[in-house]
């Protein structure tokens, strides 16, 4: 047996994975936004996150730093 903890299960954790929307000068607050008042559509939202299969690189038209 190794020494307790020693096991990389213990340390790899995943770590979160944010929307591309939070960067945006639009953007104040989760799923709130200047541009869709009524809040972000869920399928933008979905398509925002990078590192994932959904991810649009080009997913909405009023993005800007």
């Amino acid at each position: 047996m190794g020494k307790p903890y020693s096991d990389k299960r213990w340390t790899d954790v995943p770590k979160a994975i944010d929307s591309q929307c939070g960067d945006c000068i639009h953007h104040y607050g989760f799923g709130k936004c200047e541009k869709y008042p009524d809040g972000i559509p869920k399928e933008l939202l979905k398509q925002s996150f990078p590192e994932t299969r959904n991810y649009n690189k080009k997913y909405c038209e009023h993005q800007s730093k």
